[in-house]
């Protein structure tokens, strides 16, 4: 039986990193014991590289999964965005997907490894495909352990934003 959950983080929002390396996330280590608020939307300074500008706008986005920031999740989404998880219909747009993610809000993301196995960037359009691992607190209390392969399309906007148009999961465990 799939564990519910899934459908949150696994299929909507989990796992996306910068470079090849594994990072390893700890709610606790990065946030203290209430996550940091993030704005929306959070403009790092924009390294010249489209590839390393992707890595950022992905990592941000882990940023926001691990703080479980609902609302700027899916602000990161482009007005026909998606998250599609296997097996279940996609969600589109920003409204459906923050209603979605809120549903989850019982669940707590403890820490995740998100790698970025490669990066593509052709004008304004980038991919990111890689895999994740993330435990996370039901509301019952147990821990549970998924992971499992990604692919982010994204699509940067007219003043240079990065905007996931589709984050789609599948599950490996």
């Amino acid at each position: 039986m799939r564990n519910p959950w899934t459908s949150l983080f696994a299929g909507a929002a989990l796992a996306l990193a910068a470079g090849r390396q594994p990072l390893a996330l700890d709610a606790a280590d990065r946030f203290g014991r209430h996550a940091q608020e993030v704005q929306e939307p959070v403009a790092p300074p924009t390294p010249a590289n489209p590839e390393d500008q992707l890595r950022r706008a992905t990592q941000h986005y882990a940023d926001l999964v691990l703080a479980m920031d609902h609302a700027a999740i899916a602000a990161l989404f482009t007005p026909d965005g998606e998250v599609a998880v296997e097996g279940q219909p996609p969600i589109q747009g920003p409204e459906a997907i923050r209603k979605h993610l809120e549903s989850f809000k019982d669940y707590h993301v403890q820490a995740e490894t998100l790698t970025a196995d490669t990066v593509a960037v052709q004008g304004t359009a980038g991919r990111v495909t890689g895999t994740y691992r993330q435990r996370v607190r039901l509301p019952a209390g147990d821990i549970v352990e998924v992971s499992g392969t990604y692919t982010a399309d994204w699509q940067r906007d007219t003043a240079g934003v990065w905007r996931l148009r589709r984050m789609s999961t599948k599950s490996g465990s």
